[in-house]
């Protein structure tokens, strides 16, 4: 196996951080992209350990600079991991169009930028490897999660699109689909802030707070490793898979959700 630089974004906490590590650990040179990096000092210990840098991908001028640093010193990026998300939750009543578009920003338009930036120095060195980090709720909706859905649907999109693009560049692009595993996004779910509509979901939405927030992940989380493990062994295969679902629970639901109508699976899949 060939050491490998890898740039990964959304490193400060959760499935990012787990990356990160073990990517670290299994002999690659990585650079933690966080908006803090001053975070991640303690975490990150010892000569094999990812570098944090300052990376906000909502922020044009951010990535520029970290994907610059990074190319002066390694004079390459063999790949770049798209993982940083806002997770916004909430009914879709209560969310107002300006809160979607922070969304957007951060979990379509960040990919975006951070890709336009390391393009040009993955099409010089005739190789690369682009993966964005998609969510099953971007192929099969689910309640109070149709904000962070359509950015993730959006993602995959697009990411569909580049790999028809860079087709014969030598450059990979895959997006990985993972399922529900615990992560920090309960400490984001919430109402929208047009609270015209809130009552109507109280209870329902509640509910979803409470067991979302419960699920809030431990450092060493098995399901983080299981499919930070599963990337990075499609990376150091070679093997170029597009849509890589770690979870078979995850890949079955997929399967579900393209064979049959979708009115006939929501009530088992809530």
């Amino acid at each position: 196996m060939s050491e490998k630089v890898i740039l990964i974004t959304g490193c400060g906490s959760g499935l990012g951080r787990i990356l990160a590590t073990l990517a670290a650990e299994r002999g690659h040179r990585v650079y933690a992209g966080t908006r803090s990096p001053s975070r991640l000092y303690g975490f990150f210990r010892g000569p094999q350990s990812p570098v944090p840098i300052k990376l906000d991908p909502a922020n044009d001028l951010s990535v520029a600079r970290a994907i610059r640093l990074i190319a002066r010193k390694e004079k390459r990026i063999d790949v770049l991991i798209n993982n940083a998300a806002y997770g916004l939750a909430g009914p879709m009543e209560t969310i107002r169009p300006a809160e979607l578009l922070n969304s957007l920003n951060v979990n379509l338009c960040g990919p975006l930028r951070c890709i336009k930036n390391v393009l040009p120095l993955m099409r010089a060195q005739n190789k690369g490897w682009i993966i964005n980090i998609g969510s099953l709720r971007g192929v099969m909706g689910g309640r109070f999660l149709g904000s962070y859905g359509s950015s993730k649907a959006a993602l995959d999109s697009i990411s569909e699109s580049l790999r028809h693009e860079l087709r014969g560049s030598g450059i990979n692009v895959s997006v990985v689909i993972p399922g529900f595993f615990p992560s920090s996004f309960g400490e984001h779910a919430r109402y929208g802030s047009d609270r015209s509509g809130a009552g109507a979901y109280a209870a329902d939405f509640g509910e979803y707070l409470a067991r979302v927030k419960a699920c809030t992940a431990a450092p060493g989380d098995k399901e983080a490793v299981k499919i930070s493990g599963a990337v990075l062994d499609m990376v150091e295969r070679g093997k170029d898979v597009f849509r890589l679902i770690p979870d078979p629970a995850t890949l079955a639901a997929v399967a579900l959700k393209l064979r049959r109508p979708s009115e006939l699976i929501h009530e088992r899949l809530r």
